[in-house]
Formats: C-alpha cells, sequence, structure tokens
C-alpha cells in the first residue's frame, strides 16, 4: 500500500482557475496499470483556455477490454510520448492548479504513484471531485 502523505486536500467548491483532468489507464490499480493517456483543460475565470492531451506508451500489452473501454487500441499507444516524457509535460501543463475531475481521486493516485516512481515528486494539488 503506498502512503500519498503529500497528496493535496480534497477541497468542497469549484474554484474560478482549475484544471479539469482525466486519465486512462490499462487497470484499476497504480501497482501492475499504466496510464495510458492523459488530458487536461485549464480553466481561467471559469472559462476553458488551454488544454493538453497525450498518448502514454505502455510497457505491457492493452486488453481487449481496456481498448472497447477506452476506445485506446495498442497501436495508437504505441504512437504515444515515453511515461516520464509524458508525466514531465503533464505537470508542466498543470503547475499548481487545483484539480478538478470525476472521481478523481483515481486519476490523482495513479499520477502521484508515477511521479514519486519516475520523478521523486508527489503531486500535491488540491482538488475538487
Amino acid at each position: 500500500m503506498n502512503c500519498r502523505d503529500k497528496k493535496g486536500k480534497m477541497l468542497i467548491e469549484v474554484p474560478d482557475d482549475y484544471t479539469v483532468v482525466d486519465i486512462e489507464t490499462t487497470g484499476l490499480s497504480p501497482e501492475g496499470s499504466e496510464i495510458i493517456e492523459i488530458s487536461a483543460i485549464k480553466y481561467r475565470a471559469r472559462a476553458a483556455v488551454n488544454q493538453f492531451s497525450t498518448l502514454v506508451k505502455p510497457k505491457g500489452r492493452i486488453s481487449w477490454f481496456i481498448t472497447n473501454l477506452t476506445g485506446i487500441t495498442q497501436e495508437m499507444a504505441s504512437m504515444g510520448m515515453e511515461i516520464t516524457q509524458a508525466l514531465s509535460a503533464f505537470k508542466g501543463f498543470l503547475g499548481d492548479d487545483i484539480i478538478v475531475g470525476y472521481n478523481v481521486n483515481f486519476d490523482i493516485n495513479f499520477l502521484y504513484d508515477n511521479l514519486m516512481a519516475h520523478f521523486g515528486v508527489p503531486l500535491s494539488n488540491d482538488y475538487v471531485d
């Protein structure tokens, strides 16, 4: 079990400035599953101002179940960024923004664990689910 002691806190209200985040993965647990897509839209004064999206090249195979669920095939993902490049670009895009998303705790845990594993840096942004 991972200790995410530097994880940001959950907020109740959506602020005026934030970034909506969504990821797709090969499974339900950061241990043994991989991120295959990272997408985000940055909002200022509640208006979309910028977006980020990349497929991530997995080391393992994408199951037919995940392809049916996400629409992401092995061939598509193989054209994506390496995980370290994707995480670095995403973290630069996100900055210190508050994260907003649906069931975003799932996404944050994957991102947190991957940032720690690859860079030794936690994802400590506050978030609204």
